[in-house]
């Protein structure tokens, strides 16, 4: 499991999310998706579940920037230990609770989270259209 959560992380970083390619945030996104794929009874960590917590790594990381760019990867070279901690545990925690909400429906051979992903990008996008 860890190899492929590694994998998983690896692709998350690309033109406009340098911030993904911080040793520091690859850690803790690592150790979410690797504690609930170790924590769940059922196998339900999947390629791509990882695209669940960008946006709330991203929210919740946002309040401490306070209106600064974080586009860079650069941009967290500002950010302490301790914040990231934070970050990464509201992060778990809001993951989780997701997961716990879909799993239910989720099945690795349906688009179900495919669509509810597409559902969530839409509701992002009206609240925030940037």
């Amino acid at each position: 499991k860890l190899q492929q959560v590694r994998l998983d992380v690896d692709r998350m970083s690309g033109p406009g999310l340098e911030i993904f390619s911080d040793a520091r945030v690859k850690g803790c996104l690592e150790r979410i998706l690797y504690l609930e794929a170790v924590h769940s009874l059922s196998s339900r960590f999947s390629i791509g579940l990882s695209d669940l917590t960008m946006p709330l790594f991203l929210a919740f990381l946002s309040g401490y920037f306070m209106g600064k760019d974080m586009s860079s990867g650069d941009s967290m070279d500002h950010v302490s230990d301790e914040i990231l901690e934070e970050v990464e545990a509201d992060t778990y925690w809001c993951y989780t609770r997701l997961l716990d909400a879909i799993h239910d429906r989720y099945s690795s051979d349906k688009p179900i989270v495919h669509n509810m992903i597409l559902l969530l990008e839409e509701v992002v996008h009206r609240i925030d259209p940037e």
